[in-house]
């Protein structure tokens, strides 16, 4: 006699089984926003180091104990990238940027697979991610769920770089040749 109530209780176990797998899945994506979230939220705040091309140290306003290293989003410089434009964007930021009061604005994509938070920051309510791309100091890298509005700047800044052969932009035949 067959027991039709054992291929039951394996089918909820299967079904239950896939459930916690999707809950798993849905509360891993979720928990690499909510911390960002609750500690960094958008508005002010002060510059305290330019870490490298791509990487600022703010603290908050309200509360400077706070510090937390951005990386600006929309962006990238891939390897091999010329040293020179390395040290001229690191040079770009501390001048526009550098201990000053900025407002850092963060979007869907709020942090890299290796844990690094990601904003757009403005200085005087201008860009300065796309700053950087359109003195050729960097190349736009956006994603689709990333604000279009801002992607849309990036990517024209990266326009004006191409069409005035700007930073990476630069013929070969317009950098200076090297003395002998």
């Amino acid at each position: 006699m067959k027991r039709p109530f054992r291929k039951r209780r394996w089918d909820r176990l299967a079904f239950a089984a896939l459930l916690l797998m999707i809950a798993a899945t849905a509360l891993k994506r979720q928990s690499a926003y909510d911390p960002v979230a609750a500690w960094l939220p958008p508005g002010d705040y002060r510059v305290q180091k330019v870490v490298d091309a791509r990487q600022l140290v703010l603290s908050n306003c309200t509360q400077p104990e706070l510090r937390a290293p951005i990386q600006l989003l929309g962006i990238a410089m891939p390897d091999p990238w010329p040293d020179r434009l390395r040290t001229e964007a690191i040079q770009r930021i501390a001048q526009v940027a550098g201990h000053r009061t900025v407002t850092l604005r963060l979007d869907r994509r709020r942090i890299t697979p290796d844990g690094r938070l990601l904003g757009y920051v403005f200085v005087d309510e201008h860009l300065l991610n796309a700053d950087l791309v359109e003195r050729g100091l960097a190349v736009s890298a956006t994603r689709p769920e990333d604000c279009h509005a801002l992607v849309r700047q990036i990517k024209e800044a990266e326009l004006v770089a191409r069409t005035a052969e700007r930073g990476i932009w630069a013929r070969a035949s317009a950098k200076p040749k090297p003395e002998a």
